[in-house]
């Protein structure tokens, strides 16, 4: 914000509204304060006339684009603005011809918006490790396409049309929303603004009407750690309230992973230490933001396993190869990984000493996960510092939780090798006998 209000009152703003608004800062009355926008930043590639949500997409360059720069461009093509895995699985349900095509070329053709990438399969962002990992990779077809088409009207289900009116009216840019009278949280702001439906304004701003529906709760950006502790309405975590409008499924093994705990405001997941994980704790930029490539689904765009962290039983997680856990990965490397020397987003204290940033899967560094010794830890957006068991270490020490946990992880290869970790740690399998049936449960004394 300090360099915001500096910036806005280079341009006759000391608020600094008319950097991501636009406007007329020396107007008197409102209707003409919401008009045009200060030369000076227009010429930067600033705001280009005024906007109510400088977060949608279409816009979104000349707003957050100038900090955030390239960002607005690369959200256009994950998978959060295209939602081609959801229309592929609703064009399934409604058995379409266009998805039962075993032509390559006809499965995943559509999005929620036609795009096309140009600029290569190398991504836009990312370490050079992960740039060249990406590369081979986004040559799969069943990953990657260079370019989508908008639905056609004759394949519209009314599935479709219900996530057109709905959930799009967030995440893309939808051309019946004018760019001048949005006032839902499209685009940047579908995360980074907080919203509550039907709730209205909830601020100090007297301009604002609290009577209007539709408003933004508070004018407020929320990132992934927005502060501590907590004020009268939101607690940092508040981005979470956005992410569960849409991802609030618990019985969803996809959506559910490791346990998550859903509350009115604010999900987390309670681990054995006591500490809260949060969706941004363990998602990275890309995973949420996109890296300038179009992916198909959630094993293209997402960059991170849970080996990332936790390891194996035989190799902690500087050990393991870039690719490791990865389903498409195909040969992997017999180089280990290692670890960052830094990471870009960091979010650990300044007097921690670090031996190094962990990689992801496809090497980019976490910029709040770090080994200090023999430790993993992760420093959570809620502000806690939180230890991540590491398989290796608990084998070497013998320090399992049980004997059956020793079993599963250490003395049945095949689980590790064949199967994701939420096979188990997710809602849908809590138990083995989930899988293995009651002989099983009295065989490994699960009762006792």
């Amino acid at each position: 914000m300090a360099e915001i209000r500096a910036l806005g009152s280079k341009n006759g703003d000391r608020e600094g509204c008319v950097v991501c608004h636009g406007g007329t800062p020396s107007a008197e009355l409102k209707v003409d304060a919401h008009q045009g926008a200060p030369p000076g930043l227009s010429a930067l590639g600033g705001p280009q006339q005024f906007y109510v949500n400088p977060g949608n997409l279409l816009v979104a360059k000349y707003t957050c684009g100038q900090c955030h720069t390239g960002y607005s461009e690369r959200l256009t093509k994950s998978l959060i603005s295209t939602e081609v895995e959801s229309i592929q699985r609703d064009l399934c349900l409604n058995a379409l011809q266009v998805y039962k095509s075993q032509d390559r070329s006809t499965i995943r053709q559509f999005g929620k918006h036609a795009i096309s990438d140009t600029d290569g399969s190398e991504p836009a962002a990312g370490s050079p490790a992960y740039k060249a990992y990406m590369k081979n990779l986004a040559a799969n077809p069943a990953l990657f396409r260079n370019e989508l088409h908008a639905i056609p009207s004759f394949e519209k289900t009314v599935d479709i049309q219900q996530w057109e009116q709905q959930c799009s009216s967030c995440h893309s840019e939808q051309p019946a929303h004018t760019v001048s009278l949005n006032e839902d949280g499209t685009g940047c702001s579908s995360c980074h603004v907080p919203y509550q439906q039907n709730a209205g304004y909830q601020g100090k701003d007297v301009t604002i009407d609290k009577s209007q529906p539709g408003k933004l709760l508070l004018h407020r950006l929320q990132g992934t750690a927005s502060g501590r502790g907590k004020d009268n309405l939101l607690s940092n975590t508040a981005i979470l309230e956005n992410c569960f409008s849409c991802h609030h499924d618990v019985r969803s093994q996809e959506l559910n992973p490791i346990g998550i705990v859903m509350t009115h405001y604010g999900s987390f997941h309670e681990d054995e230490m006591g500490g809260a994980l949060l969706c941004q704790d363990c998602h990275t930029t890309i995973d949420m933001h996109g890296d300038g490539n179009i992916p198909l689904n959630s094993h293209a765009q997402v960059e991170i396993k849970c080996e990332d962290c936790h390891g194996t039983v035989e190799k902690a997680p500087w050990e393991l190869p870039i690719g490791f856990g990865e389903k498409f990965a195909g040969t992997l490397p017999e180089k280990p990984r290692g670890l960052a020397n830094d990471a870009a987003n960091k979010n650990i204290p300044l007097d921690v000493p670090v031996d190094g940033y962990l990689l992801t899967a496809r090497g980019n560094p976490f910029g709040n996960i770090i080994k200090s010794g023999n430790q993993v830890i992760l420093y959570s957006a809620t502000g806690k510092t939180i230890p991540v068991p590491v398989l290796k270490f608990i084998h070497q020490d013998n320090t399992w939780k049980s004997s059956l946990s020793r079993s599963t992880k250490a003395e049945v290869p095949a689980h590790l090798e064949n199967m994701n970790c939420t096979s188990c740690h997710g809602d849908r399998a809590p138990l083995c006998i989930g899988c293995h049936g009651a002989a099983q449960e009295m065989k490994w004394g699960i009762a006792q």
